[in-house]
């Protein structure tokens, strides 16, 4: 122990050895060696040498006094060597907003105000510039000014987002008091607009003491699934939850169910969400409930009810909402390697003769569960006619990523099957020996050529390709050898 301590000192003293600026042991200190510390915001070494340096100027040494004492909280110090600088100077927007802040920091309140009320005559876009309403807002409220306050911070914040104001208006409205219910709709505006804000715990908090004291807010309120959210969000709904909440109406109801289906309490969320299916709903509010029934069937493992309730909910929504749940439906047969019913659903958005928003998400899976079928040709065919026409991916779902891969996975099987009728007959020559390719520019190494190589069992052919830019030369080989 003593060993360690003994280097903890070591440590510390040659830290602070070679911490302190050399210049300051030169027999005589320089005006750019007190530049030099104060450019590395070493405020109080200046302050401590600055008086033994020789400075040309005079007026510069005052205003680095100056600024040293603001920035270290000494505005005493920084007050009484403001008396120092020339008049004019003295005059300037600078040090009149200067002498402001330091007035506001000694709590010399009138002088402020005035000084505010001048510089906003003299300089009206410096002030809303810096949004000194709020300062005179900060004056009220120390005051206790509190009507004055809020008046001042509404014209503040109105010039510009400010999440400390916005704070101390709060704190002005409940006049330095407990928080009350009427102020339930300020609580929750702050949360909602300040959501990253260092303050947020001590508005939770409020809303937590209105909670457990007065029960704001009840269920039927307006105010409560704003409440919900915000409080699911900060995590501070379970220690509120109680079974009264199992026995909600819309909107709240969905609100409790997702957040029992996240805490895994999967039948009681399917029993909210049951119940709320027996009432008459519009397709708008059809579709929340029913994909909601859909996730928690599918947490519960029950895989085939959640996909057949999918293909029940299609037949009662419309238009694109019915392809999503017809798609999703797929996708779980298919998980279910159920591959015929999965085909049988794809198809029917890929071949409909009005497209789906969801065609190309559902052409890409049904090629691969095409694949997963064993039906390698039938994927290649399907998604090669594609490829060749007009089609604009720009039009649908996550339309680029699913033609992006549909053309990757065409690409993989048309090398693998050595046929080159996207790759063309140079790449062919490349992939069956490197060394006659010349000077014929490579393709960037893909997900799709690792995969090619994988299945051949020779990925050391790696190392014969190289890292390229996309040129005019291989535009025109792919062009020349397209379908």
């Amino acid at each position: 122990m003593k060993k360690s301590y003994f280097f903890i000192f070591i440590i510390f003293l040659f830290y602070n050895l070679f911490a302190f600026p050399l210049c300051l042991n030169q027999p005589e200190i320089s005006e750019k060696c007190i530049d030099t510390i104060f450019k590395n915001k070493e405020y109080n070494l200046v302050l401590q040498f600055i008086n033994q340096a020789n400075f040309k100027n005079k007026t510069k040494k005052t205003i680095l006094k100056i600024e040293a004492f603001y920035l270290t909280s000494q505005f005493k110090q920084a007050d009484n060597s403001l008396n120092y600088l020339p008049k004019k100077l003295k005059n300037t927007l600078y040090f009149r907003y200067l002498k402001i802040e330091i007035d506001f920091m000694r709590k010399r309140f009138a002088s402020t105000l005035n000084k505010l009320e001048d510089l906003k005559d003299d300089y009206p876009l410096f002030y809303y510039s810096k949004n000194l309403d709020c300062k005179i807002a900060d004056i009220y409220l120390f005051r206790n000014q509190f009507d004055d306050a809020v008046e001042t911070y509404d014209l503040c914040l109105k010039n510009k987002k400010n999440e400390i104001s916005a704070f101390k208006r709060i704190i002005a409205l409940e006049k330095k008091g407990l928080p009350t219910p009427d102020l339930l709709p300020e609580y929750l505006n702050f949360l909602e607009n300040y959501q990253f804000s260092f303050l947020k715990k001590k508005i939770v908090k409020k809303l937590m003491f209105l909670k457990q004291k007065f029960n704001i807010p009840v269920i039927s309120s307006p105010f409560f699934p704003r409440w919900f959210l915000l409080m699911k969000k900060e995590k501070e709904f379970d220690k509120l939850f109680s079974p009264i909440y199992l026995n909600t109406k819309s909107p709240v109801d969905l609100m409790v169910c997702r957040y029992l289906t996240k805490k895994n309490r999967l039948k009681e969320a399917l029993k909210i969400v049951n119940r709320a299916l027996t009432i008459s709903m519009s397709k708008h509010d059809l579709y929340k409930y029913g994909w909601q029934k859909y996730r928690i069937l599918y947490k519960m493992g029950k895989t085939k009810d959640a996909a057949n309730y999918l293909l029940y909910l299609s037949t009662q929504l419309s238009k694109t909402s019915s392809d999503r749940a017809i798609f999703f439906a797929a996708i779980v047969f298919g998980e279910m390697k159920n591959y015929k019913k999965a085909e049988k659903l794809l198809a029917s958005i890929v071949f409909r003769e009005k497209k789906s928003k969801y065609m190309l998400m559902a052409l890409y899976k049904l090629g691969l569960f095409y694949m997963l079928d064993g039906k390698f040709l039938t994927a290649f065919n399907l998604w090669s006619n594609y490829i060749v026409s007009n089609i604009n991916p720009s039009r649908y779902f996550n339309g680029k990523n699913s033609f992006k891969s549909i053309f990757g996975f065409s690409t993989y099987l048309d090398r693998l099957n050595e046929t080159f009728i996207f790759l063309g007959e140079n790449s062919k020559i490349c992939f069956s020996n490197p060394n006659q390719c010349g000077k014929i520019p490579f393709r960037f190494v893909s997900y799709y050529d690792f995969l090619y190589y994988h299945n051949v069992q020779n990925e050391n052919k790696f190392s014969s390709f190289k890292d390229y830019k996309f040129n005019d030369t291989l535009k025109k080989l792919w062009k020349k050898n397209e379908l």
